[in-house]
């Protein structure tokens, strides 16, 4: 099966997503979307799958909503891609399996909530973690209104949402957005 803008790979027990767009910083696209969830849903049936890994190639975990896309090769358009979006946190939710985020560097935006829909994440200690939806006049649409302060408590998730400042994976760590911050390089490009 073909997952545009994704690598879907099963090694024994371990299922590994890993965004492909790393000239985009993994920025989503339609494409990566509908593979994403494709994906999440074969790893889910898939009885010998035990857990399943999330990450991106290249230096960039996730850079959010890819806002410079003019159309997928599905002939999508970017208000389409955005209206799938909303589907992932109800489609992350409802896997009984674990998921591991692997933040290798960069969740910005959506790339941010894309990783707070993991159950565990692991982060690059010189990630980067931002929710800019702030200075676009809008708020968190895609699970980070429920999880951030969820984890964070409210005033922690008041003061990214509010502010848009981005934090390293040091910091993830010690707030607790993170369970474990890595050296560099020991979570990258699809490196459980």
């Amino acid at each position: 099966m073909e997952y545009p803008d994704i690598i879907y790979t099963k090694e024994g027990r371990i299922a590994t997503i890993t965004l492909n767009r790393p000239e985009r910083m993994n920025a989503f696209s339609a494409a990566m979307i509908d593979s994403i969830q494709r994906a999440l849903q074969d790893a889910s049936t898939d009885d010998e799958i035990r857990v399943i890994v999330l990450t991106g190639a290249g230096r960039g975990f996730c850079a959010g909503f890819d806002l410079k896309q003019s159309s997928d090769p599905g002939g999508s358009s970017p208000d389409q891609a955005m209206a799938r979006g909303p589907q992932m946190p109800l489609m992350f939710a409802s896997i009984d399996k674990p998921i591991i985020g692997c933040i290798n560097g960069p969740a910005i935006g959506w790339g941010l909530e894309l990783a707070l829909l993991c159950d565990v994440r692991l982060a690059a200690d010189n990630a980067r973690f931002a929710d800019p939806h702030v200075n676009f006049g809008i708020i968190d649409d895609n699970g980070g209104a429920y999880y951030l302060p969820r984890l964070l408590g409210w005033a922690k998730a008041c003061e990214l949402a509010f502010t848009g400042q981005p934090i390293d994976g040091k910091e993830a760590e010690k707030i607790g957005l993170v369970n474990r911050a890595c050296p560099s390089g020991a979570t990258g490009d699809g490196d459980p």
